[in-house]
């Protein structure tokens, strides 16, 4: 057992006496053109999808739609602050059994699943996107298969392993050096911040935005009937009750002030009176 122990011990030690150096030719010719790549790469694939990318097409009804349930969100929310006759009046257009404009009957929103141009443009935008991440990442597993390309200036733990050193199976190298198909990995999610900088918040190298954005184009929401959401907010509209807030606002405005307050207003009335 203590000779067993020994020779863990020894390799341990032999291990860690032997440091691995990095040619700087790698660094020239491998770590500095896979970021350069990646950078123009993403600045190509942003002007291709906004190149393949056509407008988003919106109807009329859709807006109209979209800007009504807003008036009746605003409504709900600050109705006791208009007057009662500016409320009987608004609470009219929206409830009237025969001239309210929430009475109205509408059809069923589309489903953008079901819609073939919508689908084709979700195609489009993904095209460009399934192109150039095949393409990079096929160029840096065939020319840079195996190599070692950075050391990271922390220390990490074994868990990291597995994710930084993709295609380098050695178990006796130090979890801090990176492989480069890990090094393209991290470049992937890591140059977000700069495509932000230099094409805008708004730029298509954003995996997430992209979806987020063609998931919402929409305003009213995928398969909703706009007859049953008029309806809805019909029936809410109709149970609101009126209190103006404003009607005693001088009076109680009054009685916030202080004794001081309201002799420096009287001294003030008198002194204009005099003059």
């Amino acid at each position: 057992r203590r000779v067993h122990g020994d020779a863990h011990f020894i390799s341990f030690c032999a291990r860690q006496m032997v440091e691995l150096e990095l040619d700087p030719q790698i660094r020239d010719w491998v770590l500095i053109p896979i970021v350069l790549v990646m950078v123009l790469v993403g600045i190509l694939r942003h002007y291709a999808t906004k190149l393949f990318k056509g407008q988003p097409k919106t109807e009329a009804k859709q807006v109209a739609f979209s800007n009504l349930m807003n008036r009746t969100e605003w409504f709900k929310r600050g109705h006791n602050i208009l007057p009662e006759s500016s409320f009987a009046m608004r609470k009219f257009y929206f409830t009237d059994k025969t001239a309210g404009v929430l009475k109205a009957k509408n059809e069923t929103e589309k489903d953008p699943l079901q819609d073939s141009q919508m689908m084709m443009e979700m195609m489009k935008g993904n095209t460009a996107t399934i192109i150039f991440q095949m393409g990079m990442m096929g160029a840096v597993s065939t020319f840079f298969s195996g190599f070692i390309i950075v050391k990271l200036p922390f220390m990490l733990g074994d868990r990291f392993k597995v994710m930084l050193q993709r295609g380098v199976n050695l178990n006796s190298l130090d979890v801090t050096f990176v492989s480069s198909i890990s090094w393209y990995f991290l470049n992937l999610f890591g140059l977000r911040g700069l495509f932000s900088l230099v094409l805008g918040e708004d730029n298509e190298t954003d995996d997430a935005k992209m979806m987020q954005s063609q998931m919402t184009q929409n305003p009213i929401g995928p398969g909703q009937d706009m007859s049953k959401l008029m309806k809805q907010q019909a029936e809410q509209l109709e149970l609101l009750s009126h209190q103006w807030t404003l009607e005693h606002a001088e009076r109680q405005l009054i009685n916030s002030l202080t004794p001081a307050e309201r002799r420096q207003i009287k001294e003030s009335k008198g002194t204009k009176k005099s003059d």
